[in-house]
């Protein structure tokens, strides 16, 4: 089977992720599904990346970097500079709402130039490009340096874990999204270790599993409350990488179903 069949379930998965992301945005939105969606809809993204990461298509330092230029930074900066026009023009017209009539001008391009969810208040989801820019540019690093797949994770797991609890011990806010990166890059790397190390094309899990799972990333959910990957709200960390992968895993069971 080629590599574009044999993956073509991705799309599925993803789609099913897009979907939570605007769900979990509309207002209104019970707060319990809300807490569930955000314990794992960002996660599922990193993760679906790094299963996409293909080592062999990696190419050197420079070629490498220029292609994440133009395929992340490059729609960043686009996509920006729209939602700058669209803030600014509608904050001209004087049209009365807390986020043009609270914000500045200046805000808006300071914002972009921060590259952080909670300054992006003209399009707030574009935090995620600038962070898998820095998720994909570390992890390449690490390749470089590191060989096997489960010494990358494990690597990879104890750097993010030292970086996290430095973060939320001195209380740091990093700019560009990088506190979020960091958080991305280990699931990130566990997407790239299940490739690499299943083949989850053989993998049928039946329904007491499916159960068993549901249940689980449930209570682990509830008990960690409401997160926020952009804003680096993550409750426990161990909760929150529990509830990541559990719910992302719960995706790739129900893809079977559509």
């Amino acid at each position: 089977m080629s590599k574009l069949g044999r993956f073509q379930w991705i799309d599925s998965v993803k789609g099913v992720g897009i979907f939570l992301v605007l769900l979990g945005h509309l207002p209104g939105v019970n707060f319990v599904l809300e807490t569930l969606i955000y314990s794992f809809h960002m996660p599922l993204f990193f993760i679906v990346s790094g299963f996409l990461f293909n080592k062999k298509e990696v190419l050197t330092g420079v070629g490498y970097f220029s292609k994440q230029l133009k395929s992340l930074l490059v729609p960043y900066v686009f996509f920006a500079f729209l939602s700058c026009l669209y803030f600014s023009t509608l904050k001209y017209s004087g049209v009365d709402a807390p986020v043009y009539t609270n914000n500045s001008y200046f805000s808006a391009f300071w914002g972009v130039l921060v590259g952080e969810g909670s300054y992006l208040f003209v399009n707030v989801a574009l935090w995620f490009l600038v962070a898998l820019f820095f998720v994909r540019c570390w992890f390449y690093f690490i390749l470089r340096f590191i060989s096997g797949q489960r010494k990358i994770f494990f690597v990879t797991l104890a750097i993010t874990t030292i970086v996290i609890f430095i973060l939320r011990r001195f209380e740091v806010n990093l700019l560009l999204s990088l506190d979020s990166a960091i958080l991305g890059l280990l699931f990130f790397s566990f997407g790239y270790f299940i490739r690499e190390e299943f083949d989850l094309e053989f993998y049928h899990f039946g329904g007491f599993v499916t159960i068993g799972l549901l249940c689980g990333f449930s209570t682990i959910a509830w008990m960690n409350g409401r997160v926020d990957m952009n804003s680096f709200i993550i409750g426990n960390p161990f909760l929150y990488f529990l509830s990541g992968i559990t719910g992302s895993l719960l995706i790739y069971i129900y893809r079977y179903a559509i």
